[in-house]
């Protein structure tokens, strides 16, 4: 069994400082050496625990003691005892212990693609010398793969790619750096995934934007998810509206959060003037739009228009969590804190950043903190992304996610399908594109 430290960071023993740690086969007093790293080239009989209660390798340089069995751990008040393996006034610390192997080369961090790993590398835990597997390049079964090793210790190593050494010998990427092979798999992995068609509002074209009818009707149509704006009403409420005022699309008045939702869900749709719909067709609550995610077991894209405060969006996560709806689910928003506030309270919800402007060095984004982020996207208003096509690289190559918003006609369709943008969020479905078995970009 290989090498693998006894805790993720340097264990202190704080009321036995000066004393001696010694590793020994689960109740006897047969001793084991622990090794300085994963690699086991190191190894020492015990080690001294400095003023702190550190282990250290000679008294002042720390390390994490790793081992390879299963073991019981003692500390020794003197180097005497430790040598002469008498525990009869040592402390025991560890009885039995299992040693945790993953991240070393017998047991490596595996992925099945590098969209796997650019998404679920384990940053909190990883450490230096820790190996890594990525099985192939895309999801194409490539045939591709090799195993890697953490080879620098500064800081945000674990984001820089180019700290990842391959491993000689050892899959038909050995020898391919790390970043090149992301570079390469990453991007082919995005685009050879089928084209995701999102409903916009429940296609805009179809009704009344935002309501469950037009979440209905789109359900007809070819169409891969739903798209909603959410707001919260003065009394806690999640609702579906786009606009900031109730003014120009309903017969009410102000911000939705500043009107309770008795009164908000009483307005009727100015549209829909005094007929018989007009009495039916009301502004939702976000849990009605769940219920009709649910029922045509479709991913969600919900963007966030506007809060009393910006706590209110555990509101929002608390319903999604009631759904179990977490994987399935894209929150956004053209606020980079509110971003920033979903991927702090939950981890498993993909996020989506929302811009119009880009110039032409699409400094705009800050693809880094997308990155870091894990499970982001950008979104892009469909006629920038044409314009700006190599905005597509930056992101691949920062592992973040491209969608285009704003596809109104056959023709935005066609030119964001031309520069590989995997995700649509259409207005009117009514496209001749938009037809299953047409739904691959090519690369």
């Amino acid at each position: 069994m290989a090498y693998a430290p006894i805790a993720a960071i340097i264990p202190q023993y704080d009321e036995q400082t000066g004393y001696y740690l010694k590793f020994y086969i689960p109740n006897t007093t047969t001793p084991i050496s622990m090794a300085t790293d994963s690699t086991g080239a190191t190894l020492l009989a015990k080690c001294q625990l400095d003023n702190d209660g550190f282990p250290t390798t000679d008294g002042t340089q720390l390390f994490i003691p790793h081992v390879n069995q299963a073991y019981d751990a003692y500390l020794f008040p003197s180097a005497a005892l430790a040598d002469a393996n008498d525990t009869t006034n040592a402390r025991r610390i560890a009885q039995n212990s299992n040693v945790n192997t993953k991240g070393t080369q017998g047991n490596p961090y595996e992925f099945d693609t590098c969209y796997d790993f650019v998404n679920n590398l384990p940053y909190d835990y990883l450490k230096n010398g820790d190996f890594i597997r990525v099985n192939g390049r895309t999801v194409l079964n490539d045939g591709m793969g090799a195993t890697y090793q953490v080879t620098n210790t500064s800081p945000n190593f674990r984001r820089n790619y180019e700290n990842y050494i391959p491993v000689n010998g050892d899959g038909a990427d050995a020898g391919v750096t790390l970043w090149a092979v992301l570079k390469d798999g990453f991007k082919r992995d995005f685009k050879a995934q089928p084209i995701e068609i999102i409903a916009h509002r429940g296609f805009n074209d179809l009704g009344v934007q935002n309501t469950i009818s037009n979440y209905s009707a789109a359900s007809k149509y070819p169409c891969d998810a739903f798209e909603t704006d959410w707001q919260i009403t003065s009394d806690g409420f999640g609702v579906l509206y786009h606009d900031l005022t109730l003014d120009e699309d309903t017969s009410g008045t102000g911000a939705i959060k500043n009107n309770t939702f008795d009164y908000v869900r009483n307005l009727t749709f100015s549209e829909l003037g005094t007929g018989f719909w007009a009495d039916k067709i009301r502004i939702s609550k976000v849990e009605d739009f769940f219920e009709v995610a649910a029922r045509f077991n479709k991913r969600v894209y919900i963007e966030i228009k506007d809060y009393r405060q910006i706590e209110d969006i555990q509101l929002l996560l608390d319903v999604i969590v009631l759904y179990d709806w977490e994987s399935m689910t894209n929150i956004s928003s053209f606020r980079v804190d509110d971003v920033v506030e979903v991927r702090n309270r939950n981890k498993k919800i993909s996020v989506g950043w929302l811009t119009t402007n880009l110039n032409s060095s699409q400094e705009d984004i800050d693809f880094d903190k997308l990155q870091k982020l894990k499970l982001a996207d950008v979104l892009i208003v469909d006629q920038i992304m044409i314009q700006f096509p190599a905005v597509q690289q930056k992101a691949y190559d920062a592992g973040v996610g491209v969608a285009a918003w704003g596809i109104q006609y056959e023709k935005d369709i066609q030119e964001t399908l031309a520069v590989n943008v995997p995700r649509l969020i259409v207005d009117n479905p009514n496209h001749p594109l938009l037809t299953r078995g047409q739904q691959n970009v090519t690369y």
